[in-house]
């Protein structure tokens, strides 16, 4: 019985090796994002799964899956501000702004999405004229002497290159020496007042802005103080002594012909005296009156009574000395007299407009003096 039953089961056992069997496995997989398992399952979460499929020998290939989901990587860079071409994590070149999305291998071998907000600036560039004087400090810290077209690079606003173009013009500080002499104080080209001689230093600005640098020689020579005497109502002394001098009439406010002394014999009358120096400095004193006419001569009388214009069409101003009384005659050319008069008045106004044209003769006549002048009427 146990020989029959060993024979039946071998018979079992040799009849099963002839017909299907299933077959088993396993392997572990990593996916990103999804996993299509090989009986067409789509898997997105990690975990362990069985696949069933069939075999080549008929029956069922039973394959379990260790399976490990990676999902793809999402990553933003917000405003990205480059020049001119931003390089993309893969490798694009961008020339424009806008949102751009990239796509590259991370650490796990999965996508990795990266969103760029892109703002692409440009460089700037501008021209500027300059003109300075002696050196120029450009906007990059170089500093030039000379003139010429220079050229600047420096970041603008944005981060980009400012490229400035620079017609510079530098100019000179300028330098002179000049000599000058004057009397008292001297002013300088600058504004400032000397009294004293020396070597003085004056800056000005010239026409282009520089500096212009003036050393002067400079002799500043003393003013005489000019100052009268009176003696016995008669002549006046001026002072100080040993200078040159010219004596004035300050009625009429001329010089009286060759009264160049220091001591001036007077007639009646009011007198002032310039006095020079051997440098040429000179100063007029104040004004004196004299009453005497004891000294007076000829030439001294007609140099005190005058008259102005001359010629003239309408009026004539009258010059004489004060607190004298003068008798006064106009004669036309054929010695008729056309106008008289007396006054004492040291200046008087004359009307000639009703006078023909033509040439007169003017009579100034006191004491025991007179002088004709000649009076042309237009």
């Amino acid at each position: 019985m146990k020989k029959f039953l060993f024979l039946i089961f071998t018979f079992i056992s040799i009849q099963s090796s002839l017909i299907a069997q299933d077959t088993f496995s396993s392997i572990e997989e990593t996916a990103c994002e999804s996993y299509l398992a090989p009986d067409g399952q789509s898997y997105t979460v990690s975990g362990l799964y069985v696949a069933v499929i069939p075999n080549t020998i008929g029956g069922d290939s039973i394959i379990t899956i260790d399976l490990t989901m990676i999902n793809n990587s999402l990553n933003s860079i917000t405003e990205i501000r480059t020049c001119e071409v931003y390089v993309a994590p893969d490798g694009q070149e961008l020339t424009e702004s806008g949102i751009y999305e990239i796509t590259i291998p991370n650490a796990a071998g999965c996508d990795s999405i990266i969103t760029i907000d892109l703002t692409v600036t440009v460089p700037t560039m501008v021209t500027i004229t300059e003109s300075v004087c002696g050196s120029y400090t450009a906007p990059d810290g170089m500093v030039y002497t000379t003139s010429g077209i220079r050229t600047a690079v420096i970041p603008n606003a944005v981060g980009c290159d400012s490229t400035i173009t620079i017609n510079l013009t530098v100019n000179t500080n300028k330098t002179a020496t000049i000599t000058r002499t004057s009397c008292g104080t001297y002013t300088a080209p600058d504004g400032q007042v000397y009294t004293t001689s020396g070597v003085k230093t004056a800056v000005i600005s010239t026409v282009d802005g520089c500096d212009s640098t003036i050393t002067i020689n400079l002799t500043v020579n003393s003013v005489p103080v000019a100052t009268t005497t009176t003696q016995n109502n008669t002549s006046i002394t001026a002072s100080p002594a040993n200078m040159s001098y010219q004596w004035i009439n300050c009625s009429t406010n001329t010089a009286i012909t060759s009264a160049t002394n220091q001591i001036l014999e007077a007639v009646s009358g009011t007198y002032s005296v310039v006095v020079t120096n051997s440098a040429g400095c000179s100063d007029t004193s104040n004004c004196v009156t004299i009453t005497n006419t004891a000294n007076l001569s000829e030439n001294e009388f007609s140099g005190l009574v005058n008259f102005y214009p001359n010629p003239s069409s309408d009026f004539i101003t009258i010059t004489l000395p004060e607190n004298k009384v003068f008798k006064i005659e106009i004669i036309d050319i054929n010695g008729k007299i056309v106008k008289e008069f007396t006054t004492d008045n040291a200046i008087k106004t004359l009307s000639v407009s009703d006078f023909e044209r033509g040439i007169y003769l003017i009579s100034f006549e006191s004491d025991s003096f007179k002088s004709i002048k000649r009076f042309i009427k237009n």
